[in-house]
């Protein structure tokens, strides 16, 4: 499946269920594996309520990170992972093993200037969580959504 892309770079899973970073401009193609973590989420089992056009993954403004979303302990439980797009290494996001890969809209997004926004602790998912580069872990947002985002498909507006 498609993760993303930005400038000339794609991210995509293979049939062998590897993470490739693949550069149009240069030809060159690079495997991430999910150090640590069982799988990359659309391999491992589904959640309920998740569907088949989901935003897996999503570049930073600068092109240097890629978030994706990963099957953490319990197969069923995702969570992200952030891939240092240079290094072509993921590590897991503290705190986000309540991310909410749901329905069709893009579930997670980054801000120019670096926060990395998700939702969390669905479906539905009526919370919406933070994390930082640096920070020890991401944490949810005082957001008085009550349900909103249940009955709209919307987006994160990073």
């Amino acid at each position: 499946p498609f993760v993303d892309a930005t400038a000339s770079l794609v991210a995509y899973l293979d049939d062998r269920g590897n993470l490739r970073l693949r550069d149009l401009a240069t030809r060159r193609d690079r495997v991430v594996r999910p150090t640590g973590m069982p799988s990359w989420f659309p391999l491992g089992r589904p959640v309920a309520g998740a569907g088949c056009c989901d935003q897996f993954g999503a570049f930073s403004a600068d092109g240097r990170r890629l978030a994706v979303y990963v099957q953490l302990r319990r197969p069923a439980q995702p969570g992200l992972a952030v891939v240092d797009v240079g290094r072509a290494e993921a590590r897991p996001v503290p705190g986000s093993q309540a991310a909410t890969p749901f329905g069709c809209q893009p579930c997670l997004g980054w801000s120019v200037d670096g926060w990395l926004f998700f939702f969390s602790g669905g479906p539905p998912p009526d919370v919406v969580a933070a994390w930082r580069p640096g920070r020890p872990a991401a944490s949810p947002l005082d957001l008085p959504l009550d349900g909103a985002t249940a009955t709209v498909p919307g987006s994160l507006a990073a």
